[in-house]
């Protein structure tokens, strides 16, 4: 997606495609995990009795719909980051098209390398205190966006924010699961990546009104904040004992 920002030039071409896209997969992930539910369980579990039951959890376990918080403002602030940052160095620091690509590649894989490693930390300090360490520390290193950078700066900052981000992915997940019974484990899940794909599809267009009110840089550190409203959500958690 950030390709396309960039080759398309304007971001208010490519909103359409962010918002149709996350829309259509979160409705998809929903109905998935609502027809794996039905079809895993007793023959007289109704459609409306399964939907009562999703609706039952959340109501009875706050932290799980806090966890929906975590990955649902994790997401928006990587979304929007993975959005106009493309834009912002074509644009502002006039770097060339291989070089973005290269910059949004490190993004990825820096966080791709880094998720064994968050998942180790999880289970030696505890998954909700290495989620909001970390969620805090990219949001710290975000905030240095707004500062003058060039773009050998820009590429450090984007590694270091997309490893603590893409490294919260999996232990989110271990999170939302160890907070329900075994038999709303998928549920849980699916709840959690339908707060994704509705943070995907509402947080660009967020991005580019800030970008046009505000600015490139400004709108960096505003986005930074999702990440620690995301951490903050993870320090209210209370686990089941």
């Amino acid at each position: 997606m950030g390709f396309a920002v960039v080759y398309m030039g304007n971001w208010h071409n490519v909103i359409p495609f962010f918002a149709l896209a996350g829309l259509v997969v979160a409705g998809i992930l929903f109905v998935t995990f609502a027809e794996n539910k039905r079809r895993g369980g007793p023959s007289s579990h109704s459609e409306g009795s399964f939907k009562q039951d999703v609706l039952r959890n959340i109501l009875r376990n706050p932290s799980l719909a806090l966890v929906g918080g975590i990955s649902g403002f994790r997401t928006s602030a990587e979304m929007a980051i993975t959005t106009f940052l493309p834009l912002f160095a074509a644009q502002q620091l006039k770097m060339d098209t291989p070089s973005i690509g290269l910059m949004v590649g490190i993004y990825s894989l820096a966080g791709v390398v880094f998720q064994p490693v968050s998942g180790y930390l999880a289970d030696r300090f505890g998954v909700q205190r290495v989620i909001a360490a970390f969620l805090v520390s990219a949001g710290a290193v975000m905030t240095l966006t707004a500062l003058n950078t060039g773009a050998a700066a820009l590429f450090v900052i984007v590694g270091v924010v997309g490893a603590l981000s893409f490294a919260v992915r999996p232990i989110t997940l271990a999170l939302a699961t160890d907070l329900v019974d075994d038999s709303m484990r998928s549920s849980s899940v699916g709840l959690v990546f339908t707060a994704n794909q509705l943070s995907s599809a509402i947080a660009p267009i967020i991005g580019g009104v800030l970008v046009q009110t505000i600015g490139y840089q400004q709108s960096f550190v505003v986005f930074s904040l999702f990440f620690f409203m995301a951490a903050t959500c993870a320090l209210l958690v209370k686990k089941r004992q």
